[in-house]
């Protein structure tokens, strides 16, 4: 469902590999929806042109969200992975949190009281 409000979030994407396929940046606002496909609330999709990319969401309400971002590097829409679970693509949670596999939203999730910037460091894949 979109949101509409009054406030933005800069993300400033840094580590990606240059200059392969697109940038698939998510944006969540709800702890039961996070990293779900019907939980999206929005999404860009951007060629990648450098090492670092920002994207903007603007006319957000205020609240808590996290983001969640890929580099598509084959152009299939979605994150590659081996044996259904490790990420074969570069990929990147809001907050950076440590460790493997998926993080908590509260561990990613940032408050939006008004316009925020906040930074993603790439991962990239383990082979």
């Amino acid at each position: 469902m979109p949101v509409e409000g009054e406030h933005s979030l800069l993300v400033h994407i840094h580590g990606l590999d240059c200059c392969e396929g697109s940038l698939r940046v998510a944006l969540y606002n709800d702890a039961d929806l996070w990293l779900r496909s019907d939980g999206m609330v929005r999404g860009r999709v951007a060629p990648v042109l450098g090492q670092e990319q920002n994207v903007e969401f603007a006319g957000l309400p205020p609240g808590r969200y996290a983001v969640a971002v890929f580099q598509d590097i084959d152009g299939n829409g979605r994150l590659n992975r081996s044996f259904g679970l490790v990420p074969r693509e570069p990929y990147g949670f809001s907050g950076n949190p440590a460790g493997s596999g998926r993080p908590a939203f509260a561990d990613s999730s940032v408050a939006v009281p008004e316009e925020i910037e906040i930074s993603i460091e790439m991962r990239a894949p383990p082979f």
